[in-house]
């Protein structure tokens, strides 16, 4: 029963720990930086950028990476009922891959991508023979 009121505390706090900042001079020197940059027309990379990281969790392999996130879990919970949380048999070792496979597969696929990523140019080399030849 600790166990488990433990799992339920950590669940309902985690949320409440990334909140706003509360200094406002730090607040206020934040949107200073950002109205500068947008006053000169460049893309402020800051705060912003992670603004876009649980955008789309109605990804298919987002929904299925928080299911592994809380199978894993389960899974680990279930395998250490005998032996204090501790990791010794395989049970656990599951638990622990799949929710690290999870949270991976959440993280990635639940981002939302607004930049495409640059192609390289390909720059073609003329054959010379004297490159290749023994002196």
């Amino acid at each position: 029963m600790r166990e488990l009121f433990v799992i339920l505390l950590f669940f309902t706090l985690v949320p409440f720990s990334f909140g706003q900042e509360k200094d406002l001079e730090t607040q206020m020197q934040k949107q200073t930086i950002r109205n500068t940059f947008e006053k000169n027309g460049s893309n402020y990379i800051g705060d912003d950028k992670w603004d876009q990281t649980f955008n789309n969790i109605s990804h298919p392999l987002a929904i299925t990476g928080g299911a592994f996130v809380i199978g894993g879990a389960i899974t680990y919970v279930v395998g250490s009922q005998n032996n204090n949380y501790q990791p010794d048999n395989s049970t656990q070792y599951i638990g622990i891959g799949l929710f690290a496979a999870g949270a991976v597969l959440f993280t990635v696929f639940s981002t939302e991508r607004n930049e495409n990523t640059p192609k390289r140019k390909k720059v073609k080399q003329k054959y010379d023979a004297s490159d290749w030849e023994v002196e």
